[in-house]
């Protein structure tokens, strides 16, 4: 991995550790309790954020 990716790479796992993991789960979670589409979206949202997590570039 060049460096440039690395730094971005680094950046990207402190903006999802920071950010987003603190709340994003709970909130799925809440939404999920409601009907229609946005249930559906929070799945999705989820989904993205632990492929996101699961990269290579971005495992601590």
């Amino acid at each position: 991995m060049s460096a440039a990716a690395e730094k971005a790479s680094g950046k990207q796992k402190k903006f999802l550790a920071e950010h987003l993991a603190p709340w994003v789960g709970a909130f799925c979670a809440d939404v999920r309790k409601g009907p229609g589409f946005y249930k559906t979206v929070s799945y999705i949202t989820e989904g993205f954020l632990q492929i996101e997590e699961d990269l290579p570039g971005l495992r601590a």
